[in-house]
C-alpha cells in the first residue's frame, strides 16, 4: 500500500527525532533542514505533484531513510524546490535564498514570499 504525501512528511519527523530532540535531518544546498522543514518542504513537494518535484520529495526521503548527512541535488531537483518554497518556514529562508541567487537573472521567480497577510 502507497503512502500518501502527509504519511510521507510524517514519516520523516518521526524517523528524525532521537530522544525528544530534534536533529538536523541532513544537508539540502549545503544548507541544514531540520525534521519539521523536511517534512514541510516533502509535502510541498508532493502538493506540486509535478514529475520533478515528486522525484525530489522521493530522494530527499530516501536521504533521511538511509540517515546520510548531506543530499545532492540536481538543477530540475533545485528548481522543483525554489518552486514550491512559497511562504516557507523560517528554517528554509537560508535555503530559499541560496536557491533564488542561484536562479538570479533567469527569470521571474515568485517563490519564497513570505506573505504576512496569508494570501497564496
Amino acid at each position: 500500500m502507497e503512502r500518501s504525501p502527509r504519511s510521507h512528511a510524517t514519516g520523516i519527523v518521526k524517523n528524525a527525532y532521537h530522544n525528544g530532540y530534534a536533529r538536523w535531518v541532513l544537508r539540502l544546498y549545503g544548507m541544514p533542514v531540520t525534521p519539521d522543514d523536511a517534512s514541510w518542504l516533502v509535502a510541498q513537494l508532493y502538493a506540486d505533484a509535478y514529475a520533478d518535484a515528486v522525484e525530489t520529495a522521493l530522494w530527499i526521503e530516501k536521504g533521511v531513510d538511509r540517515d546520510l548527512y548531506a543530499v545532492a541535488l540536481s538543477p530540475e531537483q533545485r528548481d522543483a524546490m525554489l518552486r514550491v518554497m512559497i511562504d516557507p518556514p523560517d528554517g528554509l529562508a537560508e535555503l530559499c535564498g541560496a536557491l533564488m541567487r542561484e536562479h538570479r537573472g533567469q527569470g521571474p521567480l515568485n517563490s519564497c514570499v513570505h506573505r504576512a497577510d496569508g494570501a497564496t
